[in-house]
């Protein structure tokens, strides 16, 4: 038995299946650009100043959210306690995914985005989560 016969690794049985292996090759590195492009294209995002204001912009105005109804309508989020959850969700998202792109705070004077509001109630206050 030969390789011309049989194929090997290294040299294709037929020159359709050289292009097969060409063309995957092809095929994974136009994926591996694609990606790069939407990686770069939600890291833009995240750090727009723009009509966003930013992924930390984002965190910090959910959580200013949460603040605002604790204080003006504590009554809202004790009978309405799954609200509490979604906007816990929606940090916890946030916050995943400012961990992946590795953002840096950019005011490093002052805890930005600020705490949790949760983290900071009163223990009369606390809630089951």
């Amino acid at each position: 038995m030969n390789d011309a016969t049989h194929g090997s690794a290294a040299t294709p049985a037929t020159p359709e299946a050289g292009a097969c292996s060409i063309f995957g090759a092809f095929r994974r590195s136009q994926e591996r650009r694609r990606k790069a492009r939407l990686f770069d294209a939600v890291n833009t995002l995240a750090l727009s100043r723009g009509d966003t204001g930013g992924l930390l912009k984002r965190i910090d105005e959910n959580r200013e959210l949460f603040e605002l109804l604790e204080k003006e309508c504590p009554e809202v989020i004790d009978r309405l306690w799954w609200v509490e959850g979604w906007i816990r969700s929606n940090d916890a998202f946030f916050v995943q995914l400012r961990e992946i792109l590795a953002l840096a705070n950019p005011h490093p004077e002052r805890a930005y985005p600020r705490e949790w509001a949760a983290n900071r109630r009163p223990a009369g206050r606390a809630r089951a989560a």
